[in-house]
C-alpha cells in the first residue's frame, strides 16, 4: 500500500495587521471557484474585505500558516456580544482537504465560547452543496434557503446556526 505524505498541520492564530495584503490575496484567490457558481468573474469583482482591519483588531480574524505562509483567512462579524457570523472561511486551492477549513472552524468556536457567544450563523451558495455539508458535520442546522439580502445576485443561500450553549 502507497502511504501519502502526511501535510503539517496548520498554525492557526489571529490575524496580524502587517498580513492584511497577504490574507487579501488568500480570500480572493480561494473565493474565486464561488464566484464562478454565482457567475462573477474573479477578474472583475477582486474584494478588497476594507473591514478586515476592524476585525483583526477585534480579534475576529484568523490565519491559518503552513511552512510559515498563509493558506487559509476565516473571518466573522459581531453581531452582538453573545453572537457571531461566520463571513468566510477560505483555503487555498493547494491546501484544500487537509483539514484547515476545519481547524479554522475549530478555533472560531473555541473564541466564541471563551468569549460568551452562544450562536454562531452563516450562509453559504445552495448549489455548493459539499459547503453546507461541511457545516452540517460540525454541527450547523440548516435553517431555511432564501436568496441573499445584499441582492447582488439571486442564487439561493443556505442559512444555517449553531448553538453553542
Amino acid at each position: 500500500m502507497t502511504r501519502l505524505p502526511l501535510r503539517p498541520l496548520p498554525d492557526i492564530r489571529h490575524l496580524r495587521s502587517q498580513e492584511s495584503e497577504r490574507a487579501n490575496l488568500v480570500i480572493n484567490t480561494a473565493f474565486e471557484r464561488y464566484l464562478a457558481l454565482i457567475g462573477l468573474s474573479p477578474d472583475t469583482t477582486q474584494n478588497p474585505y476594507d473591514y478586515l482591519p476592524d476585525a483583526i483588531a477585534d480579534k475576529r480574524a484568523w490565519a491559518a500558516v503552513v511552512d510559515g505562509q498563509i493558506v487559509g483567512v476565516a473571518i466573522v462579524d459581531a453581531i452582538s456580544d453573545t453572537s457571531w457570523q461566520i463571513d468566510l472561511v477560505g483555503v487555498l486551492e493547494d491546501h484544500a482537504k487537509a483539514g484547515i477549513g476545519r481547524s479554522l472552524m475549530q478555533r472560531i468556536e473555541t473564541e466564541a465560547r471563551d468569549r460568551r457567544v452562544t450562536l454562531l450563523s452563516l450562509s453559504t451558495l445552495d448549489i455548493a452543496h459539499w459547503l453546507w455539508s461541511f457545516y452540517e458535520s460540525l454541527g450547523f442546522r440548516i435553517l431555511h434557503r432564501a436568496p441573499p439580502k445584499h441582492k447582488l445576485d439571486d442564487n439561493l443561500r443556505v442559512f444555517m446556526e449553531k448553538r453553542l450553549d
